[in-house]
């Protein structure tokens, strides 16, 4: 099962139920914007993914989210060069040859732009698609 986390070694985000939301906070007055390491990791060594893409869903007026799958933090320049909801591609994780059960490093990018109504609830999600295999 694919599971995305906070940090290494933690409780999952999401078990794809989003039972354990991640809440971000960030003041509209400022435009202040949130830059955030997440990780992606495969915890079955049977199973491997390919083609994976993961974006934001359900973005409502107001809210940018970019993201980007490396595993330095992106520099400004990386991010003005993405447009908010972008599909962000992945690594493969595994093969038939060998399972991949290592924390794959992606960011996100979140701001809030000035005169977006307080307390307004995202609702926004992230989004994983892949192809899942049987190792044999």
């Amino acid at each position: 099962m694919l599971q995305i986390l906070p940090n290494y070694d933690t409780q999952p985000l999401s078990s794809g139920d989003q039972s354990n939301p991640e809440v971000l906070v960030a003041d509209g007055n400022n435009e202040e914007a949130i830059v955030k390491r997440l990780f992606l990791h495969n915890t079955e060594a049977e199973k491997f993914y390919t083609s994976l893409t993961l974006q934001a869903a359900n973005l409502p007026v107001g809210f940018t989210i970019k993201l980007l799958a490396q595993k330095n933090k992106p520099t400004e320049a990386e991010w003005a060069a993405v447009n908010s909801g972008n599909v962000a591609t992945l690594q493969d994780l595994g093969s038939t040859a060998k399972p991949d059960l290592d924390y794959h490093p992606f960011w996100i990018y979140y701001k809030v732009s000035k005169g977006t109504p307080v307390q307004t609830q995202l609702g926004a999600y992230l989004q994983v698609t892949y192809i899942e295999h049987l190792r044999s």
